[in-house]
């Protein structure tokens, strides 16, 4: 077992020595082109090449040419943060953290610097420049040109504002200095649905449920009417009209007759009637509803509905 673990040891140590080589290798082919950028000004290509070095090899001379690349071409904020960066690397190099400290000293005074404060009775409060978070009341390098600066804070809308900067530019600014609470999207409450106002009769159904039932009840007293002056045409008695001849059997017949429409007349239009009446007094009339449309006729009674 112990040969086998010396054994794997021994490939990761060699592995990480191969990586680690690769590495070098890798950072020392960024670092020549980086150069040759360098040499030529073409600060677009060399600071992207030193600072792949730099993470690839991580040499602290690939950071420093980092810096001076970054300060040609102008952005100073960024080169004083890398100088001060190398300035830790190499400090126990005397020569080197001589050259690095002095250069650093003369992009300190040249960098613009920029202090965001909140109030103090703003709680929690947290800004951030150009996207990145900053400590709050402390002066923070930046490159010369455009920044934009937003502070929050919890039960505050954002505030932001942007500013212009130029080499030696020490600026302040204060925000969220005026209190805009953040806007609450509040639910309406819900109504409960009122109750149905008590409805009116339907004038319609109502109407006709009396005229119907009128011309019911006229049937009726007409049954009762011609039933009596059939009993008496028939002398009392229906089997069959108490053998009535001539012209009392031609009168029992239409009497007979008259009799039984009557009944049905009478019979239906009561019953019609009502209940035409009673939907009439409980539905109610309502917009949009049917109404009634009683349709009288010769010989015919008929409800009809539009809508």
């Amino acid at each position: 077992m112990r040969p086998r673990l010396c054994l794997a040891l021994a490939t990761a140590l060699t592995l990480a020595g191969t990586a680690a080589r690769a590495d070098e290798a890798e950072g020392r082919r960024l670092y020549e082109e980086g150069k040759t950028a360098m040499a030529a000004r073409d600060f677009a290509t060399a600071c992207p090449r030193f600072k792949a070095s730099y993470e690839s090899s991580d040499k602290p001379g690939a950071l420093l040419s980092w810096a001076d690349c970054e300060e040609a071409r102008g952005r100073i904020g960024t080169a004083l943060e890398l100088w001060q960066k190398g300035a830790a690397l190499v400090k126990d190099d005397a020569e080197r953290a001589a050259f690095v400290q002095a250069r650093v000293a003369a992009l300190e005074v040249r960098v613009p610097k920029l202090t965001v404060k909140v109030p103090p009775t703003v709680a929690y409060a947290k800004a951030r420049i150009d996207g990145r978070e900053i400590t709050l009341g402390a002066p923070i390098p930046l490159d010369p040109g455009s920044h934009e600066i937003i502070a929050e804070a919890p039960s505050q809308a954002p505030e932001s504002r942007r500013v212009d900067l130029t080499p030696g530019t020490v600026m302040t600014i204060e925000l969220l200095s005026t209190v805009v609470p953040v806007a609450k999207t509040t639910p309406e409450p819900v109504r409960a649905p009122e109750p149905d106002a008590a409805a009116e009769p339907d004038a319609g159904l109502v109407t006709a449920g009396w005229i119907v039932g009128g011309v019911g009840l006229a049937g009726a007293i007409g049954f009762g009417i011609t039933g009596g002056l059939l009993l008496d045409t028939c002398h009392g008695t229906l089997d069959p009209c108490g053998g009535a001849e001539g012209r009392d059997a031609d009168k029992a017949l239409a009497l007979t007759r008259s009799n039984m429409a009557l009944g049905v007349i009478g019979l239906a239009g009561l019953g019609a009637g009502a209940v035409l009446l009673g939907v009439g007094y409980t539905s109610g009339a309502k917009p949009g509803s049917a109404s009634a449309q009683l349709r009288v006729g010769l010989g015919h009674v008929a409800l009809g509905g539009s809508f």
